[in-house]
């Protein structure tokens, strides 16, 4: 069974039973880095209408003056935030250059900002199928701690066997699952993906090849 996980070494199964130790420096910068300012999709579409549009404008977002001279500075943030599930995604549902400006910026900043989800219930329906290279218990994280994105990946380090270059962090929402992904730049079988529910266990780990 191919595990489907691209640049992973030998080492991380060969290391499955204790976490390495020789990450300390690098995982820290790597985590702080992706730790600044992300949310998601639920997150953002729960926000207030003002909070919302604030938060994109502070992210690169240009109001066109001719918008600006449409509406009032509430009506902008009501109209943000109504069409915010479709801006979000590239698409418009009215046909004027104004508003597909709008979009395009919109995807382009809830892409950099937004944690990417995934689905736990397909990545379990391959991984769990597989063996070796899947760890489904004797796991590090057992007892119930609050996460939250600023620390899941520092909580699923504890999991990890390999020494990495990147951190990716994911989320289910429908399955409140998070998937940590460590990866090793350049080497075959240097990834790592560690998977922890929302109260901080640990539910799978699957180890490159």
């Amino acid at each position: 069974c191919v595990l489907g996980l691209v640049g992973c070494s030998q080492q991380g199964q060969q290391d499955i039973i204790t976490p390495t130790q020789n990450n300390e420096e690098i995982s820290q910068t790597d985590i702080q880095s992706e730790a600044e300012q992300k949310y998601t999709y639920e997150e953002l579409s729960e926000m207030p209408a003002e909070e919302l549009l604030d938060l994109f404008i502070q992210n690169g977002l240009v109001i066109s003056d001719e918008l600006k001279q449409s509406y009032t500075e509430e009506e902008l943030q009501s109209l943000f935030k109504e069409h915010f599930a479709l801006w979000h995604t590239g698409v418009v549902s009215m046909d004027y250059t104004v508003y597909m400006d709008l979009a395009e910026q919109t995807k382009a900043i809830f892409d950099k900002i937004a944690i990417p989800n995934f689905s736990y219930a397909e990545d379990a329906a391959i991984y769990l199928e597989c063996e070796p290279g899947v760890k489904t218990s004797g796991f590090v994280n057992i007892t119930e701690t609050e996460i939250t994105f600023e620390n899941v990946a520092e909580h699923a380090k504890g999991e990890c066997t390999i020494e990495y270059d990147s951190v990716t962090t994911y989320f289910d929402p429908d399955k409140c699952v998070w998937k940590v992904h460590f990866c090793t730049d350049g080497m075959v079988g240097g990834d790592q993906s560690v998977y922890l529910d929302c109260d901080g266990k640990t539910l799978l780990i699957v180890y490159g090849e």
